[in-house]
């Protein structure tokens, strides 16, 4: 994969997804992804309405334009942070709406369980690059 093959939009108040972006920005090391919050102005001129109103799925959008959901994102961001393809391949044998169905209960109650923040992640200067606003 070359460097900055996708963008990871996310929930920028919750704390899991926050996490999520956390252990990729530190196993991601040939820095294949960038990152922005689903509540940002770039996520509104780069995604679909729809995409950007539900927040309850991570969204990677590859920059060929490939849009990946729920399980299925998990799945490509592990594929791709691990450099094994065959990741991908191997859980999408799993049903997506079994995959979906675990994924949706997770976001259904991860501000309970993960608790939320007051506003939208900020990145460290470290972090900028690999930001979108």
């Amino acid at each position: 994969m070359r460097p900055n093959t996708a963008v990871i939009y996310f929930d920028g108040i919750c704390n899991l997804c926050n996490g999520a972006v956390d252990w990729v920005l530190k196993k991601d090391k040939s820095q294949s992804f960038l990152f922005c919050s689903l509540q940002s102005a770039s996520a509104k001129v780069h995604l679909p309405e729809e995409r950007i109103r539900a927040l309850d799925t991570v969204v990677v959008k590859t920059f060929e334009g490939k849009i990946f959901l729920k399980s299925e994102a998990a799945l490509f961001v592990l594929a791709v942070v691990f450099e094994k393809p065959w990741i991908y391949k191997f859980g999408s044998l799993i049903p997506r709406f079994l995959r979906d169905g675990i994924y949706q209960i997770i976001a259904r109650f991860r501000y309970q369980i993960f608790g939320q923040r007051e506003t939208c992640r900020i990145p460290t200067p470290q972090e900028r690059a690999r930001f979108l606003d």
